[in-house]
Formats: structure tokens, sequence, C-alpha cells
């Protein structure tokens, strides 16, 4: 195709991480009542793609782990227990992050209007990261663990950190076999 070809040398010094919040509250069982509001979960600054979830009163930790897995939000939701209480945790289904700043990568603003159940608290446990990666000398990052315009007509799926050799070369043997087979058809 587009790929011309060459022999690289690439480095990649860090992989692409998603945003990660858990609540700071924690609860003694699954059905534990949170209290009533609405959670908004904006991601990469997108403020019109903000994804309201309301709390209603009597929704457990749970429900509300199912309610933002049920939504639009680019988002998963899991309920982790240490083993004896469990906190809600929240992580970007993308890698990375286009914003300023990394923590806009992911922001979850809670408003609450109940007055029984405990209020989530999310904070940040984990920061979005975009990839570094060194191609020939040449710095770049990545906010997939993916490149696909380093190289005209190439995509590298970036596996772990390390650094590693690769040649990109014309396969005469195999395009003849194949325009043959395709001849023959």
């Amino acid at each position: 195709g587009e790929a011309s070809e060459g022999s690289y040398e690439i480095t990649v010094s860090s992989m692409a991480s998603p945003e990660k919040m858990r609540s700071g509250t924690t609860y003694d069982t699954k059905n534990s009542d949170v209290m009533a509001g609405t959670l908004e979960i904006t991601l990469n600054g997108e403020t019109d793609d903000t994804v309201i979830i309301t709390i209603d009163e009597g929704d457990s930790v749970s429900t509300i782990a199912d309610k933002i897995n049920a939504s639009d939000a680019a988002v998963n939701a899991t309920l982790i227990c240490d083993g004896s209480d469990y906190r809600l945790q929240v992580v970007a289904e993308e890698t990375g992050f286009t914003t300023a700043t990394a923590s806009e990568a992911m922001v979850i603003t809670e408003n609450y209007t109940g007055v029984a159940g405990a209020q989530l608290n999310l904070s940040e446990v984990g920061t979005a990261t975009n990839a570094v990666v060194n191609i020939d000398g040449l710095d770049m990052e990545s906010q997939p663990n993916a490149l696909d315009d380093a190289l005209e007509g190439v995509t590298i799926d970036l596996a772990g950190i390390g650094t590693t050799s690769f040649t990109i070369a014309n396969d005469k043997v195999a395009t003849k076999e194949n325009i043959e087979a395709f001849v023959e058809v």
C-alpha cells in the first residue's frame, strides 16, 4: 500500500493508561444507599457530551454502578471490595487524554440533594497518561496504545515498554501469489 520500505528503531518509554476515579466513601454492603442527586461525567473536555446520571432516593452503590454502565458515558463502573467494605470505581474506556491536562480526561461532578445515604466523594486514583514513544530519535505521544500516523500506511500497535527494531519491506513473492490466486478465481 502506502508504506515505504525502511528499517526503524522504536522505544516505548510509557504506555497510555485510562483515567480512574474511586469513591472515598466506603460502603458496608453493595446495597448501601448513596445520597440522591446527580453525577455529571465529562470526558476529554467535551462538555457538549456530558452524561448526567440521576441518583434516586434509595439507590444503592451497586445500582449507581449499573446506571453508569447503562449510560452513554464511555466509562466502566465497578465495585471493589477490600474484604469488608465496597467502593465504586469508574474507569474511562479510552486511554490517554487530548485536553491541556490529564486531570481533564475524565471529570465527574457530584451534586447531592438527598438527605439519606452517603455521598460518593469520588477522587482520582489513576491519572490518564499518553503513550510516550521514540522512533529513530523522534519523540512523540499518542493517546491510544497505537500509532497510526507516525509512518505513512503503517499502524504500530504498542505491546509494552522497551526497545525493538523492525523493517518494512515489500513481499514480492507473497504479492505475486496473491495476485495469481485472485486471477485464478
